[in-house]
């Protein structure tokens, strides 16, 4: 039986973003019971850990101000690693790609 990845990667306009998957499954716990959440998760949870997500530039503007209100309540080092990085990433993505 194959071992899971222990990585998940997301495909942005400047290249790939790597971060554990067990911070992807608390960011999925954290924000997947939002109302507004449902396609974005699912494009996590449909790829799993064999292809790197593709995310729209909505659910990027979604995942990125759904961690940004997470840190607020935890603070960025009460995030799991590499979950403030991927919000960065994903604002500078989303910025990139409306120049």
């Amino acid at each position: 039986m194959p071992q899971r990845l222990d990585r998940v990667s997301l495909d942005l306009w400047h290249g790939t973003f790597e971060f554990a998957w067990s911070s992807r499954e608390e960011l999925l716990e954290e924000i997947g019971n939002l109302p507004e959440a449902e396609a974005a998760v699912r494009s996590f949870t449909a790829v799993g850990a064999v292809a790197p997500v593709r995310l729209s530039n909505a659910d990027k503007e979604f995942f990125a101000n759904a961690i940004e209100r997470w840190a607020v309540d935890v603070g960025e080092l009460g995030l799991p690693p590499g979950v403030w990085e991927l919000r960065c990433a994903l604002v500078d993505d989303v910025a990139a790609f409306r120049k």
